[in-house]
């Protein structure tokens, strides 16, 4: 008898083949009767995990986020938990983990998410994705941040809401990088994660 597979693992397989066939085929042209056959399972399988499309959208790219995010926030952990490193240094760490983000979003993600945004603006149901995934990368980029010593007293309110300025920069760093990177080097993006952290941060 064959053993049905874990509610975890179908969601997983789902996301995973979802983020290939939105890469490859954009937003608007990719369907979840598609991704749905290519990860193996019936669309009825893909409703059981996520209400439609902009949400199987922004869950997958909210996985791309987060999985990028989590590797270079790591590389300034130990800074972030030095209370005594000097706000000068701070920031530049910061402004460097930052840029790695920027750095390592795939353009195609950039792009998508600029479709999915343009949807948003037409259709209610895309809006509302949109916006609960805005919140999502904020909240986010938020926690691993507040969870370190060295802004252990700053007011969450405030983390969270230069969490939100910070993602709209790097999002349009993001962009302007796909779309003119002999225009835009890494060291001209680190500049200006730069002087938005030293004026975000306390």
């Amino acid at each position: 008898m064959a053993t049905r597979p874990r509610r975890e693992d179908v969601r997983a397989a789902i996301l995973e083949q979802a983020a290939r066939s939105f890469e490859q085929d954009g937003y608007a042209r990719s369907s979840l009767a598609r991704i749905a056959a290519q990860a193996g399972y019936t669309k009825g399988a893909v409703y059981s995990s996520f209400t439609g499309k902009p949400d199987l959208f922004a869950s997958a790219c909210a996985s791309q986020f987060e999985n990028v995010t989590v590797e270079a926030m790591a590389g300034m952990a130990d800074a972030l938990d030095d209370p005594g490193m000097p706000r000068d240094a701070l920031v530049e760490r910061m402004a460097d983990a930052l840029t790695d983000i920027v750095l390592t979003t795939s353009g195609a993600w950039a792009s998508l998410l600029h479709e999915f945004q343009a949807a948003g603006l037409r259709e209610p149901t895309v809006g509302a994705a949109y916006r609960d995934l805005t919140t999502r990368r904020r909240d986010f980029l938020a926690d691993l941040i507040r969870r370190h010593r060295a802004l252990e007293n700053v007011p969450a309110a405030q983390i969270t809401h230069s969490a939100g300025l910070l993602l709209m920069l790097m999002h349009t760093l993001t962009v302007e990088r796909r779309l003119a990177p002999d225009s835009l080097q890494p060291e001209d993006v680190r500049h200006t994660l730069a002087a938005a952290v030293d004026v975000l941060l306390p």
